[in-house]
């Protein structure tokens, strides 16, 4: 009789956001969330943040009110910072001893070691309390599961959502411990209290928005560090995917309370609704999602008068405000004049006592002139400045 898995991409997500593990480069993996919830585990962001990165105060919020408009999402705590696409509803369900004759233990074991016989293969038990030895399948990685024993050896059966499980890579963290085979992925806590019992390797070599994917799958951000092809439904751009999967190119993210495909993005053109504009809040600087409300680069969604500025630099919520007047390169440290629209007041990295100056925002569409860079500093975690 099979037994389902326990754990789950929420569990792991969980994990991290307790632990608040640092996200890496591509190379290792990212996350669905965009400055909001998502909802897989990728969930693509599914409301579990990772802790927030240090960030300088900008004009943004020593200059200006705060914007009584954000979304719920904006408001964070430590440790909630940038969205990914997590899943909030995996079940809980019992890997199982099936095959161990009554009054008898499964022989324990450890990833690193050789303990199994012919046949089997280490996986967590079904307490999550300790790793055993149970016949091993032959369903390669990234295959459908419903249990350990369906996976080829050195994988374990780690549950999307309700019903859907796939065979990843297991791993543990710490000295001694068993990597993950690709440079693409990530060992992520799963199976036991802290995802101490072991790991999961997830991440695929897979690029936002439909680049890498199998047929019938997306590629989206997991846990913020991992990019990961997950199931694509037929839910477009701006649609629910509380209970549906989003199509190819898009993440499922939660924003006032509401779950909705967003699409990615590599500039300000590829956000087709009037007023949605690209942010970027992983890694990845490359591509981003789009957020709802106006648009710093293009500085369009603003009535005549005012100007669309950042209301939460760190998670790119906006605001239209009043225009400002001073040039691209003025001295704002004084607060007391807006930068023009299409420019931000920005600490310039490295100056002590703390100096800012009126900085132009930038993207894939909107270079930087000679002699400056499109950068992301702390100032600006999720738009690009020029410096």
């Amino acid at each position: 009789m099979r037994n389902p898995v326990t754990g789950g991409w929420l569990a792991i997500v969980a994990t991290i956001a307790v632990a608040g593990c640092g996200s890496s480069g591509r190379g290792s993996a990212t996350g669905d969330l965009g400055g909001g919830e998502v909802r897989d585990a990728i969930g693509d962001a599914g409301g579990l943040p990772d802790v927030a990165p240090a960030r300088d105060t900008t004009a943004d919020e020593r200059g200006r009110p705060d914007d009584s408009g954000t979304d719920a999402g904006d408001a964070r705590d430590e440790g909630d910072d940038v969205p990914s696409e997590d899943r909030v509803d995996v079940p809980a369900a019992d890997a199982g001893d099936a095959g161990v004759p009554d009054g008898e233990s499964p022989q324990t074991c450890t990833l690193s070691g050789q303990e199994c016989p012919p046949g089997e293969h280490c996986v967590p038990a079904g307490d999550l309390q300790s790793l055993v030895c149970r016949p091993s399948g032959t369903t390669p990685p990234g295959g459908p599961c419903q249990s350990h024993e369906d996976c080829a050896e050195g994988l374990g059966c780690v549950p999307y959502d309700e019903g859907v499980a796939f065979c990843k890579p297991l791993c543990s963290i710490g000295e001694g411990g068993v990597a993950c085979p690709d440079d693409d992925q990530v060992c992520l806590p799963s199976f036991g209290p802290g995802g101490a019992t072991a790991g999961a390797c997830l991440g695929s070599d897979c690029t936002p928005p439909g680049q890498g994917c199998p047929e019938g799958q997306r590629c989206t951000v997991l846990a913020n560090q991992v990019l990961e092809c997950v199931p694509a439904g037929p839910v477009g751009p701006g649609g629910d995917c509380t209970s549906d999967e989003c199509q190819a190119g898009t993440l499922c993210l939660v924003m006032d309370g509401a779950a909705r495909c967003r699409p990615f993005c590599r500039g300000a053109s590829d956000c087709v609704e009037p007023e949605d504009h690209c942010v970027f809040p992983w890694p990845f600087t490359d591509f981003g999602f789009c957020r709802p409300g106006c648009d710093p680069v293009t500085q369009e969604g603003c009535p005549p008068g005012q100007g669309c500025y950042f209301s939460d630099p760190e998670v790119g919520s906006t605001l239209c405000w009043n225009a400002g007047t001073l040039e691209e390169g003025a001295d704002c440290s004084n607060f007391a004049e807006f930068c023009k629209p299409g420019l931000d007041c920005i600490l310039q990295p490295g100056s002590d006592p703390y100096e800012y100056y009126c900085r132009a925002y930038c993207d894939s569409e909107h270079q930087c002139p000679s002699g400056q860079s499109c950068q992301f500093p702390p100032a600006s975690p999720v738009m690009g400045v020029c410096l």
